[in-house]
């Protein structure tokens, strides 16, 4: 019997196929569910919200601006330290 549930992970897998872009969400049990917008982690759900916010708009976004969201959306999972950072020198944000 497993215990220990540390070991169990999830997966996001994105594929493009003739019918368009395709997200999708594998569980520890190995179930697997098909997402328009989707984060996983610790601080996921600041991440979930933005992408709720705006995943209406992504149909119509040039890759440029899809880029632009999935990085405003990662900022607010970061949290303050992981937001700026030195990096020889030069201070980076995300």
């Amino acid at each position: 019997m497993l215990t220990d549930l540390s070991f169990l992970s999830y997966f996001q897998i994105a594929s493009y196929d003739q019918t368009g872009p395709h997200l999708f969400q594998t569980d520890p049990s190995g179930a697997y569910y098909e997402y328009v917008a989707q984060a996983i982690g610790s601080r996921a759900q600041s991440g979930k919200t933005y992408l709720e916010k705006y995943y209406a708009e992504f149909e119509e976004l040039g890759v440029d601006d899809l880029i632009k969201h999935a990085l405003k959306a990662l900022s607010g999972t970061t949290g303050k330290e992981g937001r700026e950072r030195r990096e020889g020198g030069r201070a980076l944000s995300v």
